[in-house]
């Protein structure tokens, strides 16, 4: 039977207009992100005016020593010729930073056995956060600690012989060097401090006890942990700012996906399945014409045929070839739809991965900041102490019974 053409034009009409409408039901294609500027909070936490130049050289502490003439009268408890000979007081006292509980301790150094270093404590409280009052007043306890801060000196020359010895005895020390941790909001003050009180037969020696003890504490205890916090900075940045790069990327594959999205914005995943379906309907069909006009070959290569059978042999052959021209047709458009579709999948699956890619790159970001500014802030809080009013009280000492 002879295949009219506009029966074929109205057929692959009809199968264009399928796919049409399937195509219409394709949300529109999300707005590409805006590109990333590198810059978290229009702040760059690894942009720092802190060197470890700088904690290796902290600006002198400029100490003014205040004498009075007045004796601090002082009850002795029993008969020691030790504390009797000492004729001169030394007091001060130290502020810690109101902010040192606000930072984590994750930011501190740790040593062998895990712990915050030995250095970093005055007795058994931390020199930062001594918000428990606990007194430091056990002599064994404080030779201890100065032991650890003498090791940390940059030079063993920053105290005199006799200084080092000094500190680093508790038989020497007992009963001369009183140290006591006033808490936060106490009866006495709203900020903790550190009441230090040292005794000595001069006031020259009471002030240079003073010098040595300040020392330690600057420069054995504050100058060693910022160095040991800050060595931890750089590789914390180091890795944000590969983080960055990697969100950065991240944002581009997504925003060229997007962009190339907007091409395919007829065409949904959900259209693969029928496309497929009729795509393997069209093989068929061209398999059943390629048929015919294999049989219409054979038919008219022999001379068996009469003229009028002949001429419908022919008729028929065209109207194949004709309807094979169809289906060769709809079959390239429907592979044309499909590789489109499929194209379409794979910028969704790209850049749903680069989404998840942005969002773990992100959220290190954030916890990166995090632990950067905890340790900007730790070292800000082992800065020297300041010392209350600047100045340190030096008078005669008068031993009462």
């Amino acid at each position: 039977m002879r295949f009219s053409i506009s029966s074929w034009l109205f057929a692959f009409a009809v199968a264009i207009g399928l796919v049409t409408s399937l195509l219409a039901q394709e949300p529109e294609v999300k707005q590409a992100l805006p590109p990333d500027t590198g810059v978290i909070n229009d702040v760059d936490v690894t942009v720092t005016d802190v060197t470890e130049e700088k904690l290796n050289h902290p600006p002198k502490r400029e100490i003014k020593f205040e004498r009075l003439t007045e004796p601090l009268k002082s009850m002795l408890s029993k008969p020691d010729l030790k504390l009797f000979d000492q004729k001169f007081v030394g007091k001060f006292e130290l502020t810690v930073p109101p902010d040192s509980t606000n930072f984590s301790f994750s930011s501190f150094p740790r040593d062998e056995t895990g712990g915050v270093p030995k250095l970093a404590y005055l007795g058994r409280v931390l020199l930062v956060n001594p918000d428990f009052g606990i007194p430091v007043r056990s002599a064994s306890v404080l030779e201890d600690s100065f032991s650890e801060m003498m090791k940390a000196l940059p030079t063993a020359d920053l105290l005199a012989k006799d200084e080092q010895v000094f500190f680093s005895s508790a038989k020497k020390m007992e009963g001369l060097v009183d140290i006591f941790a006033t808490p936060r909001n106490s009866s006495r003050s709203k900020v903790a401090t550190w009441q230090i009180t040292i005794l000595g037969t001069t006031p020259e020696l009471v002030e240079k006890r003073v010098k040595a003890l300040l020392t330690l504490l600057d420069l054995g205890s504050c100058r060693p942990m910022q160095l040991q916090i800050f060595k931890k900075r750089e590789p914390l940045c180091e890795q944000l700012r590969e983080q960055r790069k990697a969100e950065q990327k991240a944002l581009q594959t997504i925003n060229a996906a997007q962009e190339e999205l907007k091409s395919f914005a007829d065409f949904t995943p959900d259209m693969l399945s029928n496309l497929r379906v009729q795509q393997l309907q069209l093989e068929v069909d061209l398999a059943g014409v390629k048929a015919r006009i294999a049989a219409c070959d054979r038919l008219l290569a022999g001379n068996a045929l009469k003229p009028e059978r002949r001429s419908q042999v022919e008729d028929v052959k065209v109207a194949a070839e004709i309807e094979f021209s169809g289906f060769e047709a709809r079959l390239s458009k429907s592979n044309e739809f499909i590789g489109k579709v499929k194209a379409k999948v794979d910028l969704l699956g790209k850049s749903l991965n680069a989404e998840s890619q942005r969002r773990v790159a992100s959220n290190k970001i954030r916890g990166l900041e995090q632990e950067i500014n905890a340790i900007d802030a730790a070292i800000r809080v082992f800065a020297p102490l300041p010392l209350v009013d600047n100045k340190i009280v030096v008078q005669p000492l008068e031993w009462t019974q």
